[in-house]
């Protein structure tokens, strides 16, 4: 579960992302903080959702054995995210455009 607080016409609201059912291993925000990346606990996948409506927008699959996601980056101008874990291993993404 992530808590977001969004500023909105002046206004602060609290919104709630229930995403992965085990648990968070790692998060990162976007530079727009419009979407946000959240990596489960397992390691195997990866979800890019939307801030404001806690919409899932994309999920994205590591692999199938375990790992420990140590860091999620998202690329300052392109629609990419790098992935990177204890398997030795830097995975990069394209995101959806339409996202």
């Amino acid at each position: 579960m992530v808590k977001c607080h969004i500023l909105q016409d002046e206004q602060w609201r609290d919104n709630i992302l229930k995403l992965h059912k085990k648990g968070l291993n790692c998060i990162a925000v976007n530079p727009d903080c419009t979407i946000i990346a959240t990596a489960s606990v397992k390691g195997t996948v990866i979800k890019i959702s939307c801030v404001e409506t806690g919409d899932v927008l994309q999920e994205l699959r590591r692999g199938t054995s375990g790992a420990l996601i140590k860091s999620l980056v998202f690329h300052p101008h392109l629609n990419l995210i790098a992935i990177n874990s204890d398997k030795a291993s830097c995975h990069v993404f394209e995101i959806k455009k339409s996202i």
